[in-house]
């Protein structure tokens, strides 16, 4: 799936998965570690491991782009 995020009047476009299957074990891996952090770290840290967005970039979202992409993620936790 593709995420655009505009940051500094250019809009720039990553990458988020939009199934499981395209998660390696290597990445679930680190998404099991980040449970232990607090919520923000944990979502920052979900990010970053399912998208090819850097830190950095998500660092600077806004609170209501990071709960969009966590709502992505929880629904394909759904399916």
């Amino acid at each position: 799936m593709k995420v655009k995020i505009k940051k500094e009047g250019k809009k720039k476009e990553f990458k988020l998965i939009s199934s499981w299957s395209e998660v390696s074990l290597d990445e679930w891996l680190k998404l099991i570690d980040f449970q232990k952090g607090t919520k923000s770290e944990e979502a920052r840290e979900t990010i970053a491991a399912l998208s090819d967005i850097p830190k950095n970039i998500i660092d600077q979202l806004e609170l209501k782009d990071v709960a969009a992409l966590m709502g992505r993620v929880a629904e394909m936790q759904e399916t």
